[in-house]
């Protein structure tokens, strides 16, 4: 067992012989070293990949054993073989391992990843270590790496290259919240977190914009936290249509900081507005399928949803909006309906699941000059941020009693039900 930075803790050995390793990070330590491990190409799960350094000497091992040296430019090539890995450089093979270790003395040393099985146009650059095994599906690579380095690259796949600066911050925040939150969810497979939107999306290190680097060191180590303290669920969402929704209406868990309200701020974006039609034939076949006992010329064809509900009635049966959404792949559940000749025409504001943070109305605030702690405590009432190392898991039902702010207007003030709070020691300073 190896100990990386303070009070936090890698369980078992990197074992360069066969198997996973049992490393396995843990969350709410204050070391800026802090590592996390991440299934890279998780959904993918190519046959075959490339690995290339570029920069320094990259040094693979297998078997127990160090086999070859790569220098800047030189190419590992990673192929998944009867559930074993087999890698060759150009030259000559290496060999077939249950694992395969590549690291470069420096663990801040950069190379390119790139699945060569199915093929992409787009190689991934990463900082770190990485492993790879295999099993029927393909490769498995598991990436070690800086911890905020992976947040500054989740910004950039979340949210792109081209936002102010504030809200770099605001998105470092949340998804750091989410991360810590969240390191466990992968622990049977020996790992924290995968690199789709399962887990959250990364795409490997920033590079597009070095005001996301800058958006991650301003908040370094800052988490969203409920009023116990406890590391809040940070989710978020690109475009709420003008109003969030209570978390309640979209999964099982009433969570007090995850409350609907009123959001002014991304009505000038593209995914504000939808149109989608559907044949009436399969909306009617859909009612009787799913238990709807009225014949259907009986049942009403229009349905008006000026402010967000959670149900609509047809017939005998209430359907819940996010179920309608799922089953016809809309946009949003924040819709309404009409019958336009042989169909059925949903009319939608919104894209995504509605709960917690409104991406494009967060951009359009930070455009506005609204601070990131204001930004966050608009969307996740009831809540403050402080410095990850003061945060605990979220372990309550979070039942909180009273009204938690919901259909606050923003000001150019934070709203007083949701205390802002930076730490002393932290490093980062609100605007």
């Amino acid at each position: 067992m190896r100990q990386v930075g303070i009070s936090f803790i890698l369980f078992g050995l990197l074992l360069l012989g066969g198997g996973f390793s049992k490393l396995f990070a843990q969350p709410y330590a204050p070391s800026k070293s802090t590592k996390i491990l991440i299934s890279v190409y998780a959904q993918q799960r190519p046959q075959s990949l490339i690995l290339k350094p570029q920069q320094e000497v990259f040094r693979v091992f297998g078997g127990g054993i160090q086999l070859a040296e790569l220098k800047k430019d030189e190419l590992l090539y990673i192929t998944s073989a009867k559930g074993k890995v087999r890698i060759r450089t150009i030259d000559r093979a290496l060999g077939t391992f249950v694992k395969v270790l590549v690291k470069a003395a420096n663990d801040s040393a950069v190379f390119s990843l790139n699945p060569a099985n199915p093929s992409s146009k787009s190689p991934r650059k990463y900082a770190g270590r990485i492993t790879f095994a295999a099993n029927d599906a393909g490769v498995v690579s598991i990436l070690e790496t800086d911890f905020e380095q992976y947040i500054a690259g989740v910004v950039e796949a979340e949210i792109g290259g081209r936002q102010p600066l504030e809200m770099y911050k605001v998105q470092a925040v949340i998804a750091r919240t989410f991360a810590l939150g969240h390191m466990s969810k992968h622990k049977a497979e020996s790992f924290n977190l995968c690199d789709d939107v399962h887990c959250q999306a990364y795409k490997g290190i920033s590079s597009s914009n070095p005001d996301i680097v800058k958006g991650c060191e301003q908040t370094r180590d800052l988490v969203v936290v409920n009023r116990n303290n406890e590391l809040i669920t940070a989710v978020f969402h690109a475009n709420c249509g003008g109003q969030t929704v209570n978390s309640e209406d979209v999964w099982p868990k009433y969570k007090s900081y995850l409350r609907s309200c009123p959001c002014p701020y991304c009505s000038n974006s593209r995914s504000y507005r939808w149109r989608m039609g559907v044949p009436l034939s399969k909306w009617d076949k859909y009612l009787t399928d799913n238990g709807v006992a009225a014949p259907p010329d009986l049942l009403s064809k229009d349905f008006r949803q000026e402010k967000r509900k959670s149900i609509v009635e047809l017939g005998n049966v209430a359907f819940p909006l996010y179920k309608v959404r799922k089953d016809f792949g809309l946009r949003s559940a924040f819709f309404s309906f009409t019958q336009v000749g042989d169909s059925i025409i949903f009319s939608g504001k919104g894209y995504g699941h509605g709960v917690g943070l409104c991406q494009d109305g967060a951009s359009n605030m930070a455009r506005m000059h609204m601070s990131y702690q204001h930004i966050i405590s608009y969307y996740y009432k009831g809540c403050k941020i402080i410095n990850r190392q003061n945060a605990v898991p979220e372990t309550s039902d979070d039942k909180a009693t009273g009204d938690d702010g919901a259909g606050m207007v923003a000001t150019l003030a934070p709203p007083a039900s949701c205390k802002v709070q930076a730490d002393a020691d932290s490093s980062a300073n609100s605007p």
